[in-house]
């Protein structure tokens, strides 16, 4: 089923909706400056959204691949790496993500977004096994126009020997706009509410997700 019809999707919706007004005390759904101050308060996602990478895993890594944006302009790089990282992600469908809601092996955090005026929803999963954990050896760095690490968007270890460069919107932003949406309004920097429906109707059962890992 695609976005708006898919009941998948919709549950998922409303479990983060729940999540959200729950977590942050929130019982008048229609009091928007409530809303969006707790909105802003949320964690930087650019800060804290990805999975933390081991400290030295510069250590004898090789620049790989220089990243730019549509302009030209720098804007990550790519190492691979001689230390085993561990992985920070993989990908899952939104049936599976919905499978792992219901039965609580898959969580959720949100975070915000002050480029974007964005509250992300981000899924992610526990590991105690020592044993399920993946590795890998590829880390991708944001960086600055002159190849600087900037502090507060942390690199991460990446699942591809190459860049992989999105195809369109990204479905998990797609859903966290539709998220942002339900709870507040429309508050699209880049697009209108007219153009991002189509969008969010190409959406399918089957569009993937990530699901971020936290290692304990």
């Amino acid at each position: 089923m695609k976005g708006g019809e898919s009941k998948a999707l919709n549950e998922i919706l409303e479990i983060a909706k729940q999540k959200f007004f729950e977590e942050n005390d929130l019982k008048n759904r229609n009091n928007k400056p409530e809303i969006f101050q707790k909105m802003q308060s949320l964690p930087n996602h650019s800060t804290v959204s990805h999975t933390p990478i081991e400290q030295n895993w510069k250590f004898g890594a090789i620049e790989k691949e220089e990243i730019r944006d549509e302009k030209g302009k720098l804007i990550a790089k790519l190492y691979q790496t001689t230390i085993p990282l561990k992985k920070s992600a993989t990908n899952k469908t939104i049936r599976e993500i919905l499978d792992g809601l219901r039965d609580n092996s898959i969580k959720i955090n949100f975070t915000w977004s002050p480029v974007f005026n964005l509250v992300f929803v981000n899924f992610y999963s526990i590991i105690s096994d020592p044993s399920a954990i993946e590795h890998v050896n590829y880390v991708f760095e944001p960086c600055t126009e002159d190849g600087q690490p900037i502090e507060s968007a942390p690199p991460y270890s990446y699942y591809h020997s190459e860049y992989v460069k999105p195809s369109g919107i990204p479905p998990y932003q797609i859903i966290s706009r539709e998220f942002t949406n339900q709870i507040y309004e429309w508050l699209g920097k880049f697009g209108t509410l007219e153009k991002f429906i189509p969008e969010f109707q190409k959406l399918t059962d089957e569009s993937e997700l990530p699901l971020r890992f936290r290692y304990v």
